[in-house]
């Protein structure tokens, strides 16, 4: 997977900022509160991270707030990458 198939949105108004892979279907994701202010966005089927959620964002994420999308789907590429890494490790123990 790569930035390419990321989809990364913002609402500045709200400053909630909206990251999933372009092949999630919407009717099949289960959200999961993490912490406060981070939701992971969790395939129903497959149970692997398809994307996430980030309230605050411009204050949770100061270096990262003035970066373009496609420099911000980069980014969270690999972030996506650790948490479906994490939870497959979960998955064998």
């Amino acid at each position: 997977m790569g930035a390419n198939d990321i989809v990364v949105s913002r609402d500045k108004e709200s400053d909630v900022l909206y990251v999933s892979r372009k092949d999630a279907k919407k009717n099949n994701i289960i959200n999961f509160e993490t912490t406060a202010g981070f939701t992971v966005r969790i395939d129903k089927d497959s149970r692997l991270a398809v994307g996430f959620i980030i309230e605050n964002f411009s204050k949770t994420m100061k270096h990262l707030k003035n970066h373009n999308d496609f420099k911000l789907m980069e980014e969270f590429d690999a972030i996506l990458e650790v948490l479906n890494a994490s939870h497959l490790m979960e998955a064998r123990v």
